[in-house]
């Protein structure tokens, strides 16, 4: 994930098992998705990771994106 104050940037990557973005190579990358940041008036100390039945969320400290699942056609 890349975080930004007004949008953040989800990828997903085709390489399993990598620690942190050392070895991360963007042309493996399965999907980028852009979707709004928000903040938040609850601190999250925790990297939070939330799936929902039609999204999935991530917060940290004051941030929080999410976005839309869509079933599969």
């Amino acid at each position: 994930m890349i975080p930004g104050e007004y949008e953040s940037t989800f990828i997903f990557n085709k390489v399993a098992k990598q620690w942190g973005a050392y070895s991360y190579d963007a042309k493996e990358d399965a999907l980028r998705v852009v979707v709004p940041s928000e903040q938040t008036s609850t601190m999250e100390e925790n990297l939070v990771y939330e799936i929902n039945p039609d999204s999935f969320e991530i917060k940290w400290e004051y941030g929080k994106a999410s976005a839309k699942i869509a079933p599969a056609q």
